[in-house]
């Protein structure tokens, strides 16, 4: 990829991260919904949790693929490819935490605070990573 200009492949790069912030706020306004949904009606705190754990799960695993498989794929990408998969996963991991720590202290109604925080803490990451 020496051929390419070092603009072209800041240019590719930047769109490659948008592409994958696009990404994330559909998939995240998609997971934001089923939470809210799996809360409706959970009084117990442990079990709300374990539901939480499985939506964010299923919907981690959308994402990184969806991410993994948009925009150019030249192989001097792979590298942020793999990036922003690892922020995608670890986003997952501490918004699980999260969500479980902030139920048990303030109940349901914490669930969007926490993952907007989440959401945005996601896309500052992926808009800060470089190759």
């Amino acid at each position: 990829m020496n051929w390419i200009p070092g603009w072209v492949k800041s240019w590719i790069v930047g769109s490659l991260k948008k592409i994958a912030v696009g990404v994330v706020q559909k998939e995240g306004d998609s997971l934001q919904a089923k939470l809210k949904a799996a809360v409706v009606g959970e009084g117990d705190a442990c079990r709300l949790c374990d539901k939480l754990d499985k939506v964010i799960d299923e919907a981690q695993r959308r994402t990184l693929v969806l991410a993994a498989s948009s925009g150019p794929s030249w192989a001097f990408l792979k590298p942020l490819r793999a990036k922003i998969g690892e922020e995608i996963t670890a986003h997952g991991d501490k918004l699980q935490k999260k969500l479980r720590e902030e139920i048990k202290a303030k109940g349901p109604g914490a669930v969007d605070a926490v993952f907007d925080r989440a959401q945005e803490a996601l896309i500052k990451n992926i808009e800060a990573l470089s190759i």
